[in-house]
């Protein structure tokens, strides 16, 4: 910039502090008594001129470089101290200025934090007082938020008196009542017994506190009370297999895993039912009688389990028709008509159906097009209003002086509330959720109710096969399905909407994933010894073809054996085996 140009007015958005505070200039006090001038460039250009001036007097002989611009910056006539205490100004008057506005900040916050009061008199005036209601209102008003909601020990409550919930809570409780009598029964007859007659055996008696004592494993051969750990002895006796075994060491029986010892120990039980049994050291008896017993015993049990699950299926269908025939509910009064016009009036299905007999009520479902999630939440919102509002009234009446938080929070949900109606009378203009889906008609009496399905064709052919006449049809032209009405606890009004086609469809794809998944199940678990096998040939064994040509298990005297040439290929064949 030319040294003869004056000045640049300052730029007011560079001369205000960054703390906020308006109007506060970067100006400069002199010393002299002259008037304060504002000057340019802000407080960085202060900074920058007091840094090169203190690096230019430090250095001895050196004159400060000061240019044109540095002149209008700071001013021709200042020297460098003057300079220093210009901008020490400066800075203070900028500290000075965030100081302010961090209280300024500060006392806002503490104001916007603070409760706040609103006069009690002023609050009556405008929401009225509270109005206790009386104790009918409030027990339907309960009632209506919390049916079936009561409050039940479970010592006094039985199956039976579920009924009030629907008849299928009370038969699922009923079955999970009987089923688990059962199941206990058969965990003691027979498991108590098992456990009693094995854990008194003595083939695993140096392993007490091991599973095997619960299990068929602990009884051993029927003709000895011998334990494992008498293996040795066992074969000797034994003179069908004494040959086999005389050449191994009848120590290593009681630890060893080798295929020797198993397959000698197959023939052990083999030839056991040779030998007459060993009696029993508790209760008497042998061990054949007790194998047999137990056998006998839990084909009973199977047995009897069995014919108490026929039972049950036949008695269930009996409780439940007790069940209706005791429990009278609108369902007994309703039928369900589809194929209704799209337009049908309650009025109108009522004077159609009053030919069989006097009509109660008509309820005709509409599309909703989830405006049922949108009531809800209208529902909760206005009871949510209507406790913020008696809140506010009992402080209001209490207190001199109540917090604005409780008329803020009543405001909030009438201004939620107010969206909500919006929303829904949006999604009826929209869509038309005035559209008639399905209607249900209860009539006065059942008997009507039984002339009414009477009067219905059975199947869908008979209905379009000319019936009924167009006298007796909705308008001349609608032919309308009748059936039972379900129980209303039964009924989703959103399901309600779903045409026939789009029921089949989600039917079809259900059940079309459930098969896929079986059939994967049976593939998988059929290809799998096949995979083993290919798995094995790839990591260097034998094939499957040379295996079977060369592992022999049946010995030129019938007894099964395996040489010491094919045991490694036995091994690489089957690699499930012992070793």
């Amino acid at each position: 910039m030319d040294a003869s140009q004056p000045p640049p007015k300052p730029d007011k958005a560079n001369v205000q502090c960054q703390g906020g505070a308006e109007g506060s200039k970067a100006s400069g006090s002199r010393r002299d008594g002259t008037a304060e001038r504002d000057l340019p460039g802000g407080f960085e250009t202060y900074v920058a001129a007091a840094r090169t001036s203190t690096d230019s007097a430090q250095q001895p002989g050196a004159t400060p470089d000061i240019t044109a611009a540095d002149e209008h910056a700071v001013g021709p006539s200042l020297d460098t101290p003057s300079r220093l205490r210009r901008a020490t100004g400066d800075v203070a008057t900028a500290l000075a200025a965030a100081a302010a506005t961090a209280r300024t900040c500060w006392a806002a916050g503490k104001e916007a934090l603070s409760p706040r009061y609103l006069d009690s008199s002023d609050v009556l005036k405008a929401y009225g007082h509270w109005q206790q209601p009386d104790e009918e209102s409030a027990r339907t008003a309960y009632l209506k938020a919390h049916a079936h909601h009561g409050l039940y020990s479970w010592r006094d409550t039985k199956a039976m008196e579920l009924k009030m919930f629907g008849q299928g809570h009370m038969l699922y409780f009923m079955f999970l009542k009987y089923m688990a009598v059962a199941f206990c029964c058969l965990s003691v007859v027979p498991g108590l017994v098992s456990t009693v007659i094995y854990a008194t055996s003595s083939w695993f008696s140096e392993s007490t506190t091991n599973l095997e004592l619960v299990t068929l494993g602990n009884f051993g051969l029927q003709s000895t009370n011998e334990g494992a750990s008498q293996l040795g002895l066992l074969f000797q006796s034994r003179t069908e297999i004494s040959g086999y075994v005389s050449d191994i060491d009848l120590a290593s029986f009681a630890s060893s895993r080798s295929a020797e010892v198993e397959i000698a120990v197959g023939m052990l039980f083999r030839t056991d039912a040779a030998y007459p049994p060993a009696p029993l050291a508790l209760g008497g008896g042998d061990k054949a009688a007790a194998i047999t017993g137990i056998a006998l015993l839990d084909m009973s049990c199977i047995l009897i389990f069995f014919l108490f699950c026929l039972w049950f299926m036949l008695w269930n269908k009996k409780l439940a028709a007790k069940t209706d025939a005791g429990r009278v509910t609108i369902q007994r009064y309703a039928v369900r008509v589809r194929g209704v016009p799209r337009d049908v009036t309650p009025e109108e299905l009522k004077e159609h159906f009053e030919r069989y007999g006097e009509v109660a009520r008509v309820d005709v479902a509409f599309s909703v097009y989830g405006l049922i999630d949108m009531v809800d939440t209208r529902w909760n919102l206005q009871s949510k209003v209507e406790r913020d509002t008696a809140r506010l009234q009992r402080a209001a009446e209490l207190k001199p002086k109540v917090r604005e938080a409780l008329e803020t929070s009543m405001l909030s949900h009438q201004l939620d509330l107010e969206l909500v109606n919006r929303a829904i009378r949006r999604q009826q203009q929209v869509h038309g959720c005035n559209i008639s889906v399905e209607a249900f008609v209860v009539f006065q009496e059942d008997i009507s109710k039984a002339a009414c399905l009477l009067d219905q064709p059975r199947t869908w052919l008979g209905r379009q096969l000319g019936y009924p006449p167009a006298d007796q049809r909705l308008r001349s032209t609608f032919v309308l399905e009748i059936f039972d009405a379900p129980e209303p606890s039964d009924v989703i009004f959103e399901n309600l909407e779903c045409s026939k086609l789009k029921r089949f469809g989600l039917w079809l794809a259900s059940w079309t994933v459930k098969l896929l998944l079986l059939l994967c199940g049976f593939v998988l678990v059929g290809v799998a010894p096949a995979i083993r096998n290919v798995l094995g040939q790839s990591k260097g064994g034998a094939s499957v073809e040379h295996c079977d040509a060369l592992c022999t298990y049946d010995g030129a005297s019938g007894v099964p054996t395996l040489s010491d040439a094919y045991r490694n290929l036995y091994k690489t064949c089957h690699d499930t085996s012992a070793t």
